[in-house]
């Protein structure tokens, strides 16, 4: 069965009528292993400016594509925010991964819910900083005031600054606690 066919039904089993399909590819070509990287950047871009790329390689859609409930998107055009998102990514020899995305408002509102609305109105006050930082370092980008820079081994974290308990991982100077009240109804058996 085709990935378009498959597409088409599961979609025409939960009720969606038109699910809008993009391609990175028309834009950057094969990037290889760095394909689903560039699939998340561009949906995460897709979420920020509300706007669906056109698949700019081809005209139509072939004959032999299934695309019932499917909307292949030819031309640029604004897009409501979805909720989530799929990324698909071919590999040669028929290799495929499909990842599921939440976008940032669905996420903001689970984190919300999980940790209460005061703790989240704190990380959004500390995130408003950390956004007019990134604002005002994009400007002098742009304008070319800034040099990259590469400081070789910065921050590796080799075997020796690795511990596994079973109170405790630790990697580098980060303790990640294991021993954790978790949410009502969660399990991890």
């Amino acid at each position: 069965m085709s990935l378009s066919r498959l597409f088409s039904t599961t979609l025409l089993l939960f009720g969606i009528s038109e699910w809008p399909v993009v391609a990175v590819k028309s834009f950057i070509g094969h990037s290889l292993g760095a394909a689903s990287g560039d699939q998340l950047s561009a949906a995460l871009g897709i979420w920020d400016a509300n706007m669906l790329p056109a698949i700019n390689t081809i005209d139509a859609i072939a004959d032999d594509v299934a695309a019932q409930h499917l909307s292949f998107v030819l031309q640029t055009t604004e897009h409501r925010v979805a909720d989530y998102a799929l990324i698909n990514s071919k590999g040669f020899g028929g290799n495929n991964a499909t990842a599921a995305l939440l976008s940032p408002q669905s996420a903001q509102l689970l984190v919300r819910e999980h940790h209460g609305a005061s703790a989240f109105t704190a990380w959004q006050t500390r995130n408003e900083a950390l956004l007019t930082e990134r604002e005002t370092l994009e400007a002098r980008r742009l304008k070319g005031d800034w040099a990259p820079r590469y400081i070789f081994n910065e921050g590796v974290v080799d075997a020796a600054d690795i511990a596994v308990t079973q109170e405790a991982v630790k990697l580098g100077n980060k303790r990640i606690n294991l021993q954790v009240d978790l949410p009502k109804g969660w399990s991890l058996n």
